[in-house]
């Protein structure tokens, strides 16, 4: 059974297709900038932790979380069996970012982290023409 994601308006996702590739295809770059903006907020997040600036590493934390939430349930829906394995490692991330520790050494193997999820969503990005394709034959 699919790892459920919330909806914004609390409902369940499940690995629902999208009907419509134009669709997809559209939010494919919406969803790369996303993947952009929680990295450049977790490189911000080091750069604070190695200046001792605790505050504004807290600050970050906070929105590299909330950002990552949004992206689970952007990369899940309407993507098939990928979007839902990419979605459940970025829940993984999420869990991660939980610990008590939040320090320098665990921004950095987030920032790895998020830079490899990224390069594996531009892949499947990379795979909707091939999809537009078939759908049309």
């Amino acid at each position: 059974m699919p790892f459920p994601s919330p909806r914004p308006n609390g409902e369940n996702v499940r690995d629902e297709q999208c009907s419509d590739i134009d669709e997809l295809s559209h939010r494919s770059a919406h969803i790369s900038a996303i993947f952009d903006g929680a990295l450049q907020f977790a490189r911000e997040a080091l750069r604070a932790s190695e200046s001792g600036h605790l505050e504004d590493v807290a600050r970050r934390h906070t929105w590299i979380r909330a950002v990552l939430v949004d992206l689970t349930v952007a990369v899940r829906w309407g993507t098939g069996a990928p979007g839902t394995h990419l979605g459940a490692m970025l829940w993984y991330l999420i869990d991660r970012m939980e610990s008590d520790t939040f320090g320098r050494e665990e921004i950095i193997c987030l920032c790895e982290d998020l830079a490899v999820l990224s390069d594996f969503w531009a892949v499947l990005a990379g795979e909707i023409p091939t999809a537009r394709a078939v759908a049309s034959s």
